[in-house]
C-alpha cells in the first residue's frame, strides 16, 4: 500500500532495504489460533500482526493505527514514533 505510487523496480528495492532493517516473521498454526480466540481486537489481521509480533518476541509494531492495538501484547507505535527513537 505505501509502495503503490512507485514501479516495481523500485517497489522491490525499497522492500529490501526495510528487510534489511527489520525482521519479517510469517503467521504459523499457533498464532493464527490464538488470533482466532482472542476477542479484544475488532480486526483479525491486527490481531495476527499482534500474536505473530509476540512469537518473534519484538520490540513493536509499528503502524500509522496505534488506536487499532490497544489490546496489543506488542506496543504499538508510529513509524514516526521508531525514527525517534532509532533515527
Amino acid at each position: 500500500y505505501v509502495l503503490r505510487n512507485y514501479n516495481d523496480c523500485t517497489k522491490r528495492e525499497k522492500i529490501s532495504d526495510v528487510c534489511n532493517i527489520l525482521t519479517v516473521c510469517s503467521a504459523g498454526h499457533n498464532e493464527v489460533m490464538r488470533a482466532i480466540d482472542n476477542a479484544a481486537f475488532k480486526d483479525f489481521e491486527d490481531c495476527l500482526q499482534d500474536e505473530c509480533a509476540r512469537t518473534v518476541h519484538a520490540d513493536y509494531i509499528l503502524t500509522r493505527n496505534v488506536s487499532d492495538f490497544v489490546h496489543a501484547h506488542v506496543k504499538a507505535i508510529t513509524p514516526e514514533e521508531y525514527l525517534a527513537l532509532h533515527g
